[in-house]
């Protein structure tokens, strides 16, 4: 069957309508618990007055400009101080995310709302609030599958000959280091040879990316010796116990290879890993 440029072009025209319409229901989600928030607490706003030595003090602050208060709040008082920053950055937010609502439903953009660039104005107190308003902790969604693995469980030494040293870390070749840089690339954070228990036997994959679009882990292999004979029946064998244990090649596990007579095709394995990586 041919494709035709305008079956393309609907194609994706669809696959955006999808988008802006999943992006409408969570910005009305959030519309919602920021009213809810708005409503709750004193009356007037949280401002806080900050010093040259970097202490920051709260106020709450309202009224009309005839009939303006100022009031000292207690630092302290933790439990006073969310609400208030909950409304405050709520109070701030509402105007805003109803115009890019309005914006969404007339289709000229689906871009997800950024409470986080309210709160670099309102200061880095309302952090917490941006957080638990978008279910969020330290500006990223936890992903419990992800964070519990560990980093680099590996028994088997290095090869120092060999070893790559980047910013991301220590990477047994080059094409390893690439490997990470693309997993950044799409977004996504990553566990460099954790530990995988597969029933009696524990295996070390390559990568683990940590998927939040699905709430999962994303497993990389890249096969480096591939024409190995040896080499390559340990690595089938491996993919074979992770397909028993239901981590499936091309759903949760993405294979890449190289071999000495053919290379590595870095900008495939980049296209590969940003389609693994991304939703």
């Amino acid at each position: 069957m041919v494709v035709s440029f305008a079956d393309l072009c609907y194609t994706y025209s669809m696959i955006e309508l999808v988008d802006i319409q999943k992006t409408l229901l969570r910005q009305k989600a959030l519309l919602k618990r920021l009213e809810n928030a708005a409503e709750k607490g004193p009356e007037g706003q949280l401002r806080y007055r900050r010093y040259p030595n970097g202490t920051a003090v709260p106020y709450l602050i309202g009224g009309s400009r005839k009939a303006r208060f100022r009031k000292r709040l207690d630092p302290e008082d933790k439990v006073a101080l969310k609400v208030l920053q909950d409304k405050t950055l709520a109070l701030q937010a509402i105007p805003l995310l109803k115009d890019h609502i309005t914006m969404l439903e007339a289709a000229q953009g689906y871009e997800d709302f950024n409470l986080y660039s309210l709160c670099r104005f309102l200061g880095s107190e309302f952090l917490e609030s941006a957080d638990g308003f978008l279910g969020r902790v330290n500006n990223r969604v936890p992903n419990p599958a992800f964070d519990n693995m560990k980093d680099r469980q590996n028994p088997y030494p290095f090869d120092p000959y060999r070893k790559v040293v980047t910013d991301l870390g220590e990477f047994r070749s080059k094409s390893e280091s690439l490997d990470a840089e693309f997993i950044v690339d799409a977004g996504c954070r990553f566990k460099y040879e954790p530990a995988l228990p597969l029933g009696s036997k524990t295996i070390y994959p390559d990568f683990a990316a940590d998927r939040v679009w699905r709430m999962d882990v994303g497993y990389i292999e890249h096969l480096g010796l591939i024409d190995k004979p040896d080499y390559r029946e340990k690595k089938l064998q491996d993919i074979r116990d992770m397909a028993d244990h239901g981590i499936y090649p091309g759903i949760h596990l993405l294979i890449i290879s190289e071999s000495r007579k053919d290379g590595f095709d870095a900008a495939m394995a980049k296209r590969l890993i940003r389609a693994f990586c991304m939703p």
